[in-house]
């Protein structure tokens, strides 16, 4: 998903560059994508997508951007979209590099284990546990701004402000819709 928001929108991808360069890839052709990814996407979308297509094929890029979970992301239905994809990248790094400190810890532990588990290493298995979990659940979070109507129902400010636009553009007269 990192790869396929990273070309959708390859402005976003300078500030990411350390964590796109971290990223352990466990496909050879996601690391040579993610390789042309870093090369070509300060040439613009266009040039990053011949640069795919020329060395991986025209197939590479669409079976990545085909793939159900990464198609239903927002940045890929709206590509360009520099502030949602920002957010998917930095989500999506957070959860990787979250989930690799939970498996650097585990492997401490395992190499700790000469005896039985003490406080401390229970402390840190469970922190690193609690770390991975928040990153997860980080993208899930609902990030709606809420009004409370008379009735005591939250309702989306946005959404308020849509129907209010919408209602306010209604000509109650027989004449038809306000002329602005």
């Amino acid at each position: 998903m990192i790869l396929a928001a990273c070309i959708s929108c390859p402005d976003v991808v300078e500030p990411f560059e350390s964590g796109l360069e971290a990223m352990a890839c466990l496909d050879a052709d996601h690391a040579r994508l993610r390789d042309l990814v870093l090369r070509h996407a300060p040439d613009g979308a266009q040039a990053l997508r011949a640069a795919i297509n020329d060395h991986l094929g025209p197939d590479a890029l669409e079976n990545l951007l085909s793939q159900r979970h990464v198609a239903i992301t927002p940045c890929i239905r709206k590509p360009g979209d520099v502030e949602i994809t920002t957010m998917t990248i930095a989500e999506e790094l957070a959860k990787l590099t979250a989930l690799r400190g939970l498996q650097d810890e585990v492997r401490d532990a395992t190499d700790d284990l000469g005896g039985e588990a003490d406080e401390g290493l229970t402390w840190r298995l469970a922190e690193a546990a609690k770390a991975a979990d928040r990153a997860q659940r980080a993208g899930q979070e609902d990030k709606a701004e809420y009004v409370i109507a008379d009735n005591g129902a939250r309702l989306d400010r946005e959404q308020v402000a849509k129907s209010r636009s919408l209602f306010d553009q209604i000509d109650f007269s027989k004449g038809g819709k306000k002329s602005h």
